[in-house]
């Protein structure tokens, strides 16, 4: 007989809501009846259809924002409904509400994905996640600096497993191989990936891209990703900043697209500004695709992922000149070595197994 498996998952498209997505179509359909619970958000509508990701064959609900206190009581509900054998979570906010009412199902297994440090939240969050994140069956972090983090905690290190971001390869190349986006001329062309969020660090990446453009004069910026809704306020400010830079014309938002992958196949250079991450997906896929990259320091597995001359070079935190020179000092790279390793489908496959 099947078992059952439930996976919560919000309606945007970011990193923790894909490498979930990832997770389901890894784990065999003759063994697990799998079904995604959606949390629709109002203000994430805007970040693209998390629905375009999933595959046909899995079951989808939907559940609509309501409340804090509304949406515990709808999390109750659905698993009431379905009656899982094992819980999936990957979003920090829904692992914490989940894990708060687990006990109230005890044959089902809750396991959640740790989705971002603990030095970026609070400590009234860091108190909630103590007390929730014990209560799992299972926590996984990203990175070993992660669980790291989860130990001082006070959670005990054999309820963590470390599974580095796999990656949906054949879905990645074949929106690759899809048209360029770029006229076919000799411009070097910087692509970056991610929402309009003060986290992604995109003033940092202009302020870069000043100094790049005034050693390359021919060289364009393009900056992928929702300007509306949430980020609204960031896209205000970086086109204040792209206009005192004067680089009107040389930076260009695109929106949010749900084929990121044929602009980075087709770029010169992949340019992480980040001021902080979990692991970052995008980064991981310029190294598929053989993109060189220009990456900012702000998480240490970062220097792991990226090697000078390697793959890309590596830059200073909150440091625009820094970035610059990596930028440039990636362009003029001609092969792409790959370094980082994911972890196996197998080690995925494993973690839902009693």
């Amino acid at each position: 007989m099947k078992k059952k498996l439930l996976f919560f998952i919000q309606n945007g498209v970011g990193g923790a809501e894909r490498m979930t997505i990832n997770i389901a179509k890894l784990l065999p359909p003759e063994q697990w009846d799998i079904t995604f619970c959606k949390v629709s958000i109002p203000c994430m509508v805007q970040n693209g259809r998390i629905d375009d990701f999933i595959p046909k064959n899995i079951r989808l609900t939907n559940i609509s924002w309501s409340g804090q206190f509304a949406l515990i009581k709808q999390l109750w509900q659905v698993i009431h409904q379905f009656k899982p054998d094992v819980v999936f979570s990957s979003v920090m906010p829904y692992n914490q509400r989940l894990l708060l009412i687990s006990p109230l199902f005890g044959k089902t297994r809750f396991i959640v994905r740790n989705d971002n440090y603990l030095f970026t939240i609070n400590s009234l969050k860091r108190l909630t996640l103590k007390y929730t994140y014990k209560k799992a069956s299972l926590v996984i972090a990203q990175t070993e600096e992660m669980k790291s983090e989860l130990v001082e905690l006070g959670l005990k290190p054999d309820k963590i497993a470390v599974l580095h971001n796999l990656l949906d390869t054949e879905l990645i190349q074949s929106k690759a191989n899809q048209i360029s986006p770029f006229p076919t001329d000799t411009k070097t062309r910087f692509v970056s990936v991610g929402r309009f969020a003060p986290q992604k660090g995109f003033d940092i990446l202009i302020k870069a891209f000043k100094y790049v453009n005034d050693e390359l004069p021919d060289s364009e910026l393009y900056i992928i990703g929702s300007y509306d809704g949430s980020g609204s306020n960031v896209y205000e400010e970086l086109n204040d900043l792209i206009d005192r830079l004067k680089l009107n014309g040389k930076v260009i938002f695109t929106g949010y697209t749900d084929n990121p992958y044929r602009y980075i196949k087709n770029a010169s250079v992949y340019v992480l500004s980040s001021r902080y991450e979990g692991l970052p997906n995008v980064l991981v896929e310029a190294q598929f695709l053989s993109t060189p990259s220009a990456a900012v320091k702000c998480i240490p597995i970062i220097s792991r992922m990226i090697e000078d001359g390697k793959n890309g070079f590596l830059a200073d935190t909150e440091n625009p000149e820094s970035l610059a020179k990596a930028m440039i000092s990636a362009s003029k790279m001609n092969n792409v070595i790959p370094v980082y390793k994911s972890s196996s489908r197998e080690d995925f496959i494993n973690i839902f197994k009693d």
